[in-house]
């Protein structure tokens, strides 16, 4: 049974996601960046105490478990809003 991962082309499965998993690199590094759907989406249930790195599940400033080998400890990236002034010159 697979439940709450993150299955390429989707499967049937409690918690199961079919997104990318923003990894910092998909060719050998596996850690979660801070857009990553995986983080904040898995379950204690069956998970080790500790992630890839060694560090504690879940990640005690959410105290919810991310999805995949690594446990995302931040930083979040902020992204700014950006506003937009139009004039609209008539002629």
């Amino acid at each position: 049974m697979v439940t709450y991962c993150d299955v390429q082309d989707g499967y049937p499965g409690m918690g199961n996601i079919d997104q990318l998993p923003q990894f910092v690199d998909p060719e050998g590094d596996y850690h979660l960046t801070s857009q990553s759907p995986c983080i904040d989406s898995g379950t204690l249930e069956g998970a080790p105490a500790d992630d890839m790195d060694g560090q504690a599940r879940p990640n005690p400033d959410s105290g919810l478990v991310d999805i995949g080998a690594d446990e995302f400890y931040g930083p979040f990236m902020i992204w700014p809003q950006v506003q937009y002034q139009y004039q609209v010159q008539q002629q």
